[in-house]
């Protein structure tokens, strides 16, 4: 076993630990994971958390607006050469029964979207986070945004009448001021 395999075994065993807390919805477990001052950065997020007030209190309003929420890590872990650094691809699934920030009605619907996370860790602890998935499939999934139009359709003509329109009135609109 090389070096960084042992690294790498490490890293798997706390993201599995971590997961299992996520999915559970026990915050005080997830939270112990984490460093005091933690960073994340997540599309899902109104702002970035810094520390863990603000954590727990994105993962409590996240497991409210999706109850079923599923984390599922997968397979391939990259390990940054330094060795504190590692990135992994991941599946989350959800169904949207309740409020979501900034106060979106729950839909009923579910999501399902693949994502990267890039985790750094200070002594077995995450301290930074930036995950990064789709939002724009995901709020289309959820009935936040129409679906993606295929270009030439008669929904997308009609879209593009539209925005024309809106276009042309913005333009004139700064031209009066």
């Amino acid at each position: 076993m090389l070096p960084n395999d042992k690294v790498v075994i490490q890293y798997i065993e706390i993201i599995k630990a971590m997961t299992a807390a996520w999915n559970e919805h026990d915050i005080e477990r997830l939270l112990s994971y984490f460093d005091d001052d933690i960073y994340w950065d997540d599309p899902a997020m109104e702002e970035p958390v810094h520390g863990h007030d603000m954590l727990k209190d994105f993962a409590l309003s996240f497991w409210g607006a999706f109850p079923d929420v599923h984390y599922i890590p997968l397979q391939d872990i990259f390990l940054s050469p330094d060795q504190n650094k590692i990135a992994h691809r991941f599946t989350i699934k959800g169904t949207m029964l309740g409020q979501l920030p900034p106060g979106f009605a729950p839909t009923g619907r579910r999501f399902e979207v693949d994502g990267l996370e890039m985790i750094e860790f200070r002594e077995d602890k995450v301290c930074r986070c930036i995950t990064r998935i789709d939002g724009i499939k995901v709020a289309e999934q959820l009935g936040l945004l129409p679906p993606r139009l295929k270009a030439g359709s008669r929904k997308a003509r009609v879209a593009v009448l539209f925005q024309k329109l809106i276009a042309w009135y913005l333009r004139r609109s700064v031209k009066e001021i």
